[in-house]
């Protein structure tokens, strides 16, 4: 578990740190000899990004649930300096062949990028939302009949659509789907 690419912290039966791979100690700021023995709080500490409240106990609702247990979309770490990182993880219980309870295990990685990419991609379609609405009550403006679809390209891009006629309207251009 020391060279696989996302994060990993064991824990006992009682919530304290057993194992700390590397890209666990680097997301986290703690060396893995800092961390032996501590409480996972002290070490993996989450919060909720909506209401900046501490996050669940994942390793405890695993262990008391006996269940694998996930965060919600929404929840950052705080980095040992304080910095804050997105996060996405999964927390299991660790049970012998018995079914006995030894402890848990949180793999975690770095979702600070994709939640950015997913913010613009949600704001972007908020900002266009709009401009189709108002593309959708022109289509059949100029020639009814004809089936028109507004197209969002920058001002002169005419990749794509060289064999279609065009006609501008506003910043939307208006293909006409029959080809004429």
């Amino acid at each position: 578990m020391t060279s696989i690419g996302d994060a990993v912290i064991a824990t006992d039966s009682e919530g304290r740190i057993s194992f700390l791979n590397p890209a666990a100690a680097a997301l986290t700021g703690w060396t893995e000899q800092e961390a032996l023995g501590r409480p996972v709080r002290d070490v993996f500490h989450i919060i909720d990004d909506t209401t900046r409240r501490p996050g669940e106990d994942v390793v405890a609702r695993a262990l008391s649930e006996g269940k694998t247990v996930t965060l919600n979309g929404a929840t950052s770490l705080i980095v040992r300096n304080g910095r804050e990182i997105s996060v996405e993880d999964s927390t299991a219980p660790i049970k012998d062949r018995d079914g006995r309870l030894l402890g848990a295990v949180v793999v975690f990685q770095d979702s600070t990028e994709k939640r950015r990419r997913q913010e613009a991609l949600e704001s972007s379609r908020t900002a266009w939302r709009p401009i189709w609405t108002d593309g959708a009550a022109a289509r059949n403006q100029h020639a009814p009949g004809r089936l028109r679809r507004p197209v969002l390209a920058p001002e002169g891009d005419r990749r794509g659509v060289d064999r279609h006629h065009r006609r501008r309207h506003g910043s939307i251009q208006l293909i006409d789907e029959a080809g004429g």
